[in-house]
C-alpha cells in the first residue's frame, strides 16, 4: 500500500495532476533551453570538462559512486541503491548516498549527448526510492525526533532539505515535458515532496530552536525550494512564510559580524554561504524577497571565506574542514547571487585567475550567459585586492595574518577560541598553522572522517594539532564524534600589524591551574612562536606539538629539519628552554576519507612550575636553506624579551605582562 497521500487532498482546488503536469513542461521550458546550450558550449569548448562527466556518469550507470566510508575509491551500492544500506560502517555512506548529488552528472550527461539511458537511470532510482523508502512518523516531543530524524536513515531532516535544492529540483526542471518522466513519475514525486515538506516544516523547529546551527539553515531552503516547486499545493503559502522568516532568522543568529558563520569551521562557513547565496537566486527566479539586513548579511560572508583561505586558494581545514579550494566556487556563488563582477575580482587577485577559471567548468552550467562570462575571465588582469592583510576577529578569538595578497605570501591562522560553538570544532585551542613559499609548513591535520573510532579521536585530539598538551590529556574532554565534556575560558590577548611583522597572542585555562598563553610573530623572515605555562606542579610535564608536512626529516640539538615532499623546500624549527625533543609520526588529512603521513616534533618540559618555550620556523627554498640561531628569552618582572638570529640579522620582540602586546627592538 502506498505511503503517499492523495493528490486531491493536497492540491489547490480545481488544480488537477493533469493541469499541473502540462504547466510544468510549459513552465520549465526556459531552464531546459538554457541547459541545451550550456551544453552545447561544454561540448564545443571544454571538451576535457564533458569527458569527465561522461565517465563519472558511466560509473553511475553501473551502480559505482565514491561516498563517505568507501575510501575515495569507487564502490558498487546497489543497481538500484540500497537506500537504507550502510556496507561500510560510516553513517555519512548513507546520508551522501541519499543526497542524490550524482543525480545532476547524469543529467548533464543527458544533455551533452541526448541519450536518454541516463535521464531513465535518474527516474527509476527517484521511482525506487520513492517506493521503498517511507516516510518516519511525525513527532513534536525533542526526545523522540532527535534521535528519529538524525539517524542514518533516508529521511534524517538534513537530507530532507539538501535533497529538493540540490537533484530532486533540477529533475523536475530538466526532465518535465521528456518522455521519460511521465506523469505518474510526476504525481509520485510531487506528493513525495509534499512528505518532506511536512516534516521540514513541524519536525525542524524542534530540532534547532535558537536556528544556529547549518543543518537548519539547508532544511529552511529546501523547505522554501519546495514552495517553489509545488506552489500549486495548499500549504505551499504557509511553507514558504515559514522558510523565509526561519532563513532571515538562521541569517541573523548564525552570520556575525565580520561575516564569519558562527561555527567557526571554513567548510562550513563556505556551505552556509552557497546555500545562503542560492536563497537569494531563488527569490530572484520566483518572485519574492528577503530584507536587506538578511542581503547584506548574506553579502559579508565572501571576506571571511577570503581571510580563511591560504595564499595558494586552498581553505584552511580548520575544524571539520578540508584543504580544498572551495573561495573560487563561493566566488561564483556571490557573483551569482549579486551579479556584482567584484567578488571575482578580488579573488583573482588574491588567489590568481586558474582557480577561477578552472570553477568556471564546473559553474557553466548555473550561469546565465556563460559566454559572456568566459570571455570577461579570459580578459581580466588580476591585481592585488586593496583590502587588509590582518583580520583579528573578535567574535571567533581568530588572527589571520599574511605577508601579501599573492601566492608567495606567508600566512598564519591562529585561534583562541574556547568555549567552542559546537562539536564541528576540535580540540585545539591556541593552534595555529603556518604556510609560506606556496607550502603549508605547519598546517592543521583537517578532519579525515566523521565515523566514531580512533581516527575521528585523533584528527580531534590536541596533540594532532600545532598547540601542546599538559600531561598528555586533551584541552578537553572528548566524549564522541558529536560530543565533548567542558570547556574553560580562552581568547585573543593582543593582535595587531606593525609594519615589517604581524603578532597575535591567546590564552585558555582548560588545564587549570596552569594557563597557557601564546604568542606568534610572523615576519617575512620567519615565524616566532613562544608558549608561557603558568601554574603548574613541579610534576606536570608541557609537551609542544608542531605538525610538519613532511617524512623527510631530521633532528638535531636545538634544531629540526624538515623537506617538503616535493623536494623543494626545507623548514627549519630551532627551540630553546628547559626541552627534550622527539619526532613521533603523524598524520595529514586534506579530503574526507583519504590522510597521509607526515612528522610531529614534540617539545616536552617538565619539572617547573613556569615553562617558557621559543621556537622560531624559517621556511625556504632548498639551495637557501636557513635557521635561526642565538635563541633566547630574558623574562623580568614586566615583560619579555625574545631573541634570535635569521640571516645574520637579529630579531628582538618585547613582550609587555600585562597587555600582551608586541614591539619590535631591532
Amino acid at each position: 500500500m502506498s505511503h503517499l497521500p492523495v493528490w486531491e487532498e493536497v492540491a489547490l482546488q480545481g488544480r488537477t495532476l493533469s493541469h499541473c503536469y502540462q504547466e510544468a513542461r510549459t513552465r520549465y521550458a526556459p531552464e531546459q533551453e538554457a541547459y541545451r546550450k550550456a551544453a552545447g558550449y561544454v561540448k564545443e569548448h571544454l571538451p576535457q570538462a564533458a569527458r569527465d562527466i561522461l565517465a563519472q556518469a558511466h560509473e553511475f550507470l553501473e551502480g559505482r559512486m565514491i561516498l563517505c566510508g568507501t575510501m575515495g575509491k569507487p564502490y558498487f551500492v546497489g543497481n538500484p541503491p540500497r537506500w537504507s544500506d550502510n556496507p561500510v560502517g560510516d553513517a555519512e555512506y548513507v546520508f551522501m548516498l541519499n543526497r542524490m548529488e550524482h543525480w545532476p552528472i547524469l543529467l548533464q550527461a543527458y544533455y551533452l549527448t541526448g541519450d536518454s539511458v541516463y535521464a531513465q537511470k535518474v527516474v527509476s532510482e527517484l521511482e525506487n526510492w520513492i517506493n521503498t523508502c517511507p516516510p518516519l512518523e511525525i513527532s513534536l516531543d525533542f526526545s523522540v525526533a532527535k534521535p528519529r530524524f538524525d539517524a542514518a536513515t533516508p529521511w534524517r531532516t538534513l537530507e530532507l532539505g539538501i535533497r529538493p535544492t540540490r537533484s530532486w529540483n533540477l529533475v523536475l526542471q530538466l526532465l518535465a515535458g521528456t518522455p521519460c518522466f511521465s506523469e505518474e513519475i510526476y504525481c509520485k514525486m510531487m506528493l513525495s515532496l509534499f512528505e518532506h515538506a511536512q516534516i521540514l516544516y513541524h519536525v525542524c523547529p524542534v530540532l534547532w530552536p535558537r536556528a544556529d546551527h547549518n543543518h537548519y539553515l539547508t532544511e529552511c531552503l529546501g523547505l522554501l525550494e519546495i514552495s517553489c516547486l509545488c506552489d500549486f499545493m495548499e500549504q505551499a503559502p504557509v511553507w514558504r512564510k515559514h522558510a523565509l522568516r526561519e532563513l532571515e532568522r538562521c541569517a541573523e543568529n548564525q552570520i556575525l559580524p565580520g561575516g564569519g558563520q558562527i561555527e567557526g569551521a571554513p567548510n562550513y562557513h563556505n556551505e552556509c554561504l552557497f546555500q545562503m547565496t542560492y536563497s537569494i537566486q531563488l527569490a530572484r527566479r520566483y518572485g519574492f524577497s528577503f530584507s536587506k539586513h538578511y542581503e547584506d548579511l548574506v553579502h559579508s560572508m565572501l571576506l571571511r571565506s577570503i581571510y580563511t583561505t591560504r595564499p595558494d586558494g586552498v581553505e584552511v581545514p580548520w575544524g571539520d574542514s578540508d584543504a580544498t579550494p572551495l573561495i573560487f566556487r563561493s566566488a561564483f556563488c556571490h557573483y551569482k547571487a549579486f551579479e556584482e563582477p567584484e567578488a571575482l575580482q578580488i579573488v583573482a587577485g588574491a588567489f590568481g585567475k586558474e582557480g577561477l577559471l578552472c570553477e568556471f567548468d564546473h559553474q557553466v552550467w548555473s550561469l546565465r550567459d556563460a559566454p559572456t562570462t568566459a570571455k570577461w575571465l579570459s580578459e581580466l588582469k588580476p591585481t592585488e585586492p586593496l583590502i587588509p592583510t590582518f583580520l583579528h576577529d573578535r567574535e571567533f578569538k581568530q588572527v589571520m595574518a599574511r605577508t601579501g595578497w599573492n601566492a608567495a605570501a606567508d600566512s598564519i591562522f591562529f585561534s583562541a577560541r574556547s568555549p567552542i560553538h559546537n562539536d564541528h570544532a576540535h580540540i585545539d585551542p591556541n593552534a595555529f598553522e603556518y604556510f609560506s613559499h606556496g607550502f603549508a609548513v605547519l598546517p592543521d591535520a583537517g578532519r579525515y572522517t566523521y565515523r566514531e573510532g580512533g581516527d575521528r579521536h585523533y584528527y580531534k585530539s590536541t596533540e594532532a594539532h600545532n598547540t601542546l598538551t599538559v600531561n598528555g590529556r586533551d584541552a578537553f574532554a572528548y566524549l564522541g564524534t558529536w560530543a565533548y565534556g567542558g570547556q574553560q575560558a580562552g581568547g585573543i590577548l593582543a593582535a595587531e600589524q606593525c609594519g615589517g611583522f604581524s603578532y597575535a597572542c591567546g590564552f585558555h585555562e582548560n588545564y587549570a591551574p596552569a594557563v597557557h598563553r601564546r604568542a606568534l610573530i610572523l615576519s617575512k623572515d620567519c615565524l616566532f612562536v613562544f608558549d608561557a605555562v603558568d601554574g603548574l606542579s613541579s610534576q606536570d610535564i608541557v609537551s609542544d606539538y608542531f605538525l610538519f608536512d613532511t617524512t623527510s626529516c631530521s633532528l638535531l640539538p636545538g634544531l629540526f629539519r624538515a623537506v617538503s615532499p616535493d623536494n623543494r623546500l626545507v623548514s627549519t624549527l630551532s627551540f630553546c628552554g628547559n626541552t627534550f625533543s622527539a619526532v613521533l609520526p603523524g598524520r595529514l588529512s586534506e579530503t574526507v576519507d583519504h590522510e597521509r603521513p607526515a612528522r610531529r616534533l614534540c617539545l616536552t618540559a617538565d619539572g617547573k612550575n613556569t615553562q617558557r618555550i621559543l621556537s622560531v620556523i624559517c621556511c625556504r627554498p632548498l639551495q637557501r636553506e636557513t635557521a635561526a640561531r642565538k635563541l633566547s628569552v630574558e623574562e623580568s618582572a614586566d615583560a619579555f624579551l625574545l631573541n634570535a638570529y635569521v640571516e645574520e640579522k637579529m630579531h628582538r620582540y618585547h613582550i609587555d605582562k600585562n597587555s600582551w602586546a608586541i614591539t619590535s627592538q631591532n
